[in-house]
């Protein structure tokens, strides 16, 4: 049977709150070292409430006191993060920080998977290294499709201006090599590389 206690001290933990045959039900903990946490408790660990720290404060419900979902939010930086946690960490959800939002997926090292990134651009598709290599990428008004390289540089696909124009195919630096430009007036240029293969060939009617 439950009973109230104004407050517990074991070692270097103080107890406030609700208590039952296994310790504090409803209450808050702090201890020496500036941790706290305030909600539901079981076994005296937090399952459901608010964790305070130095470095954060978090919301949500956890399993052997490492947050299962909720949200975070980093004093440095500030970050904060919203979703489902795998080894304190976030797995799926959104993270936003002063430069940039994340939406989507984590890998194993906590880098970005799959999902939406807004940073100067945005940016939608597979990521490898917290970088884009397979999906949508919009800079400055145009939009690129396609694979990209682990530098960031456009590989191949298909590159849309605001204009209306339309580049498909092949690129190095930014610019198309091999494939076809569709006008905005609708005439079609193809483009292809010479037999040394170094330099492309101007853009001819198709």
């Amino acid at each position: 049977m439950a009973q109230i206690a104004k407050r517990r001290r074991i070692d270097d933990c103080t107890e406030e709150g609700l208590f039952g045959p296994n310790g504090l039900m409803f209450g808050k903990i702090s201890t020496n070292e500036g941790i706290k946490a305030q909600g539901e408790f079981d076994n005296c660990q937090l399952i459901n409430g608010r964790l305070f720290t130095d470095e954060f404060v978090a919301k949500g419900h956890y399993v052997e006191g490492l947050l299962l979902n909720g949200c975070r939010l980093h004093y440095a930086g500030p970050i904060y993060e919203t979703g489902n946690f795998y080894n304190n960490r976030l797995s799926e959800g959104i993270r936003i920080s002063a430069n940039e939002v994340y939406m989507g997926k984590f890998d194993e090292k906590h880098e970005l998977s799959k999902g939406v990134l807004i940073d100067k651009d945005i940016s939608s598709g597979i990521f490898i290294n917290n970088k884009l290599k397979e999906g949508v990428k919009i800079i400055n008004g145009i939009t690129y499709r396609g694979n990209w390289s682990l530098n960031g540089e456009f590989l191949n696909g298909t590159k849309l201006y605001e204009n209306g124009k339309i580049e498909q195919g092949k690129f190095e630096a930014g610019e198309l090599v091999e494939g076809i430009t569709i006008m905005e007036n609708g005439e079609i240029f193809k483009y292809d590389v010479n037999e040394d293969n170094e330099s492309p060939k101007r853009g001819f009617p198709f």
